[in-house]
């Protein structure tokens, strides 16, 4: 399998730093600037995660990540498809070692650093095969190599490729771990059925339920999408309910969703000034993400 081990800052949520989700332990520059490209790896992106490790330059060279040394088959290639990668940090006052805070599978690893809208990042995945873990249950400790011997353990490299037979174990019986978590994940993404969803609520009309989603629309999309569903169920097709979720679909990071269906409005009124601009907007957005 191959497998690589990633050192970063530590955070509860990975979707952006806030005062109620800080970085800490995640070197000089983080700790100075309370900032760091890792607060963003599990921030949901039309579908998709997209990592920050941080990696070393040589001499004149491109800061790099060196992936021949996942599969050496990958020698001189721009990336590797079909990685695990384990994401590890020290928890604050931790005297000694990092511990596993999440995953993504099926990965793909640049060797160079990407940039999208929303920050750099080298590597990616799909949400549905990634967890984070919830910071109450990050138990699972990897331990440096000066501590538990050469070759079994993360050097002074934020990056270990667990390579030879020393790491043999630490990685059978980290795989292990993955395989059999069943705790919660502290991500927990959208399924479909809740974008399907027509909420139970009652109202005394449409209308209600029309303002209700409104008012949520901010705040709570996934809410607000449910009550317009509601509307939709009960009264048909109306573009202007439909422009309403596919604004939703945007604000929960589901652009790509969201640009069909607004694509999907115009199809029906090719003079909806609102629709016609909003797809405007995703179609450059995307663009910069994907």
């Amino acid at each position: 399998m191959r497998i690589v081990f990633c050192n970063i800052g530590w955070m509860k949520g990975y979707r952006g730093v806030s005062e109620e989700d800080t970085i800490t332990s995640g070197g000089a520059y983080v700790d100075k600037s309370h900032q760091g490209a890792e607060q963003y790896n599990f921030l949901n992106t039309d579908g998709c995660y997209y990592g920050y490790v941080c990696t070393k330059s040589s001499g004149s060279k491109e800061n790099e990540l060196h992936i021949e040394k996942i599969d050496s088959a990958f020698e001189g290639k721009d990336f590797i498809d079909d990685v695990l990668v384990v994401w590890v940090a020290k928890r604050p006052n931790d005297k000694v070692g990092a511990r596993i805070i999440g995953w993504y599978k099926n990965a793909r690893v640049y060797r160079y650093y990407q940039e999208n809208a929303i920050a750099f990042y080298n590597i990616k995945a799909n949400i549905e095969d990634c967890v984070l873990i919830p910071p109450m249950y990050r138990s699972y400790i990897i331990y440096p190599a000066r501590v538990i011997g050469a070759g079994k353990g993360m050097g002074k490299s934020n990056i270990w490729f667990a390579k030879g037979e020393e790491a043999e174990e630490i990685v059978e019986n980290c795989i292990s771990y993955i395989d059999s978590y069943y705790y919660e994940r502290y991500d927990e993404p959208i399924r479909e059925g809740q974008l399907s969803f027509i909420t139970k609520d009652h109202m005394e009309n449409l209308e209600g339920y029309l303002k209700k989603g409104d008012n949520l629309l901010e705040e709570n999309p996934l809410k607000a999408i449910q009550y317009y569903n509601k509307v939709i169920h009960e009264k048909g097709e109306d573009l202007n309910v439909l422009y309403n979720k596919a604004v939703g679909l945007a604000n929960l990071r589901l652009y790509s969703r969201s640009r069909e269906l607004f694509e999907y409005i115009l199809t029906k009124d090719n003079g909806h000034k609102n629709a016609k601009k909003k797809f405007k907007e995703l179609e450059n957005l995307l663009k910069d993400v994907i």
